[in-house]
């Protein structure tokens, strides 16, 4: 779930459109190092791991190079992607019938900068450019994000709701950010991490919520449930405001115990008057798990 997310996030950048190789989350791909020993037989030296895209087979990724696509060199002038930083965790269930699976996630962004094939109109002729960079890039992470026209009208803009960034961290700045890939260390053998390059990594952390009414049956032909879409097409039905309004309403067992003030569970809040929504307990008297209102 959390290369959805990546994705997602990638789409709301629109900074950064000098960036001249600029992916969504990478995965690990280890390519082994062999040499010829004197009795003519294959030695393993150890192993290279490159960060590659999700969508690239292993033919077009040994064979046709795209493993070094993302791999920082003196001929590129950018480099950024996500990687995983800790998946995604269940936070919480709520809301009618417990449709609402609230997660958190962890992602991490790398971006490696070439300042002399940049240019100053990009760097300001400034030596550490990424200073100036990433406010940029963290002012259109933070906050709520739709995958609304990301993924072409598939299930992922319906079942993914409530997207949010609540947490970003500028990492130390180190070449070790760039671990586990070999680069990180080959870098600094071959300077690409002082000038005229640059560098800066963010952590990003947040929430999703995910709504199971809207998952469809597992099979070939991905068909979100219906009342899943707006009419209009392929928007997300419910905002982060209408999710958080609907699982923050309280849950009593009567119209008589809302007015009271009564909750279902125990516990007491202010009373609530006619025409007030609220949730109608798994026990309610007339309408159990239904969406009501004060009469």
């Amino acid at each position: 779930m959390v290369s959805v997310i990546a994705d997602i996030l990638k789409a709301n950048l629109t900074n950064l459109s000098w960036m001249e190789r600029f992916g969504g989350m990478v995965v690990p791909a280890v390519k082994p190092n062999f040499k010829q020993g004197a009795d003519g037989v294959q030695v393993s030296t150890g192993n290279q791991v490159y960060p590659v895209a999700c969508t690239v087979n292993m033919e077009n990724c040994w064979e046709n190079n795209q493993f070094r696509y993302f791999e920082p060199d003196s001929k590129k002038s950018a480099v950024a992607f996500f990687v995983d930083n800790g998946g995604c965790s269940l936070k919480e269930i709520d809301g009618p019938k417990n449709q609402y699976y609230k997660f958190t996630f962890d992602l991490k962004f790398l971006c490696w900068l070439n300042t002399a094939r940049l240019g100053s109109s990009i760097t300001d002729d400034n030596c550490l450019p990424s200073g100036r960079i990433a406010p940029y890039v963290m002012s259109e992470f933070a906050g709520t994000h739709s995958p609304a026209g990301v993924f072409g009208g598939g299930i992922e803009e319906t079942i993914f709701q409530a997207i949010e960034v609540t947490g970003l961290r500028m990492l130390t700045k180190n070449p070790s950010m760039f671990e586990p890939f070999s680069f990180a260390k080959e870098g600094i053998d071959k300077n690409f991490f002082i000038y005229p390059y640059d560098y800066f990594g963010i952590v990003i952390q947040g929430t999703f919520v995910i709504n199971k009414n809207c998952l469809p049956d597992f099979g070939l032909d991905w068909t979100p449930n219906v009342g899943c879409l707006a009419p209009a097409g392929n928007i997300n039905w419910f905002s982060r405001e209408a999710v958080l309004w609907l699982a923050a309403l309280p849950v009593f067992q009567s119209n008589e115990k809302a007015i009271a003030g009564e909750l279902w569970g125990g516990g007491t809040v202010p009373g609530l008057s006619v025409g007030d929504p609220y949730w109608g307990s798994p026990d309610h008297v007339a309408f159990s798990n239904t969406f009501l209102r004060v009469e």
